[in-house]
């Protein structure tokens, strides 16, 4: 046990460089959500030419590689995802700056896709047997309207065999162990519209929209589960001289419980449906879902983070998010998510890792791999 753990010391060390040199690489390919195959098929490449080949593209642009363990009837995820929030048009500039490398996506999440690219190697390297199968994933669409397209296809795939998921995201200084739900919609409008001065009696799509907006915006956003609303993105009209004879909203609503969820879908649709009438059309899309879990964390989660934030003496704050843990939450398998790096400004073109991080980060999730491999904390 002690040999594995210096080994594990030692090959975060010499990993390290490769990761930083890996995640430069990643993070010039453009990979929106929709759009990550460019970057899934680099990745496979280098899964062939580094590991003998064995890995495969599903219909949902996921690159899945499978280690064969003792026991195939249960299985292990471990995944991180290829997609990123950048439009394909963002320019991708490496900068260093001191111990901060930048670049969009570094943090979120290409940093995580390159360890878990090594993290294959490290358990070759120390030549064990995991007790079960290791499915690693390099996952799409986690981003916004991706939908955990991704982790659905692979819960789907393997979800009666799976005894864990663990997916890398963001950094090691948060744990995240349960799941914010959510409810996206899109809202359009639409009225007759004319000119500005010789139809200014009809109705202005903006208008109505607005006083939509503006009456969800009196709800009061719960805290006791956590339930908050946002209008992100509002778009219409036709010129300044036009009665606006179209506008649409980009609704997002979130909270850790799937009740309080449903419960302020019912009020914004009630609000909805209180504008409508004859001289306008509302129409309302569901654009994408997330479902919650029931809010409890596994023991058998639990006793993997214990164990690690005691062997490196840490205590990374456990939250809740929406994540592609969203998806094996729902179905009561236990998963958590958790990072590499230290960094900032996530889905920005500042977000940084701080690169001194980055052998410690490696450790930790090796130390994770390890005791997953080894089956120390499952049934």
């Amino acid at each position: 046990m002690k040999i594995l753990e210096s080994e594990i010391t030692k090959l975060a060390g010499e990993y390290r460089d490769k990761v930083l040199e890996l995640t430069k690489e990643l993070c010039t390919i453009p990979s929106p959500s929709g759009n990550e195959i460019s970057k899934v098929r680099f990745i496979k490449v280098l899964l062939d030419k580094t590991y003998g080949g064995g890995a495969v593209i599903d219909e949902e642009d996921n690159l899945v590689y499978k280690m064969k363990g003792r026991n195939s009837e249960k299985c292990i995820l471990i995944s991180a995802h290829t997609d990123t929030v950048f439009p394909e048009n963002t320019p991708l500039v490496i900068r260093q700056e001191g111990n901060r490398l930048y670049c969009p996506s570094i943090l979120d999440n290409s940093i995580n896709c390159a360890a878990l690219f090594y993290g294959i190697g490290v358990l070759k390297d120390i030549g064990i047997m995991p007790e079960y199968d290791m499915i690693f994933a390099f996952n799409s669409g986690e981003e916004g309207t991706g939908n955990l397209r991704g982790i659905r296809k692979l819960v789907k795939t393997y979800g009666k065999s799976l005894l864990l998921v663990m997916s890398l995201d963001l950094g090691y200084q948060e744990v995240i162990t349960r799941a914010v739900g959510s409810s996206r919609y899109r809202v359009t409008v639409k009225t007759e519209g004319g000119h500005s001065w010789f139809a200014s009696d009809r109705v202005n799509s903006i208008a109505v929209l607005a006083q939509i907006i503006s009456r969800i915006y009196e709800i009061p956003m719960g805290n006791n589960p956590k339930t908050t609303y946002n209008a992100g993105v509002i778009s219409g009209g036709r010129s300044v001289n036009t009665v606006a004879p179209e506008a649409s909203l980009l609704l997002d609503i979130r909270s850790e419980n799937n009740q309080s969820l449903e419960n302020l879908k019912s009020m914004i649709m009630s609000i909805i449906d209180e504008a409508r009438g004859q001289d306008r059309t509302i129409e309302v899309t569901n654009i994408g879902d997330r479902p919650c879990g029931d809010g409890k964390v596994s023991p058998i989660v639990s006793n993997i983070i214990n164990y690690v934030n005691k062997k490196f003496d840490m205590a990374p704050e456990e939250i809740a998010a929406s994540t592609d843990a969203n998806i094996p939450l729902s179905y009561g398998i236990p998963a958590f998510v958790t990072g590499v790096a230290v960094g900032e400004n996530a889905h920005s073109m500042d977000e940084y890792i701080e690169q001194d991080s980055v052998e410690k980060g490696l450790e930790i999730f090796f130390t994770y791999l390890l005791e997953i491999g080894k089956g120390t904390f499952l049934p």
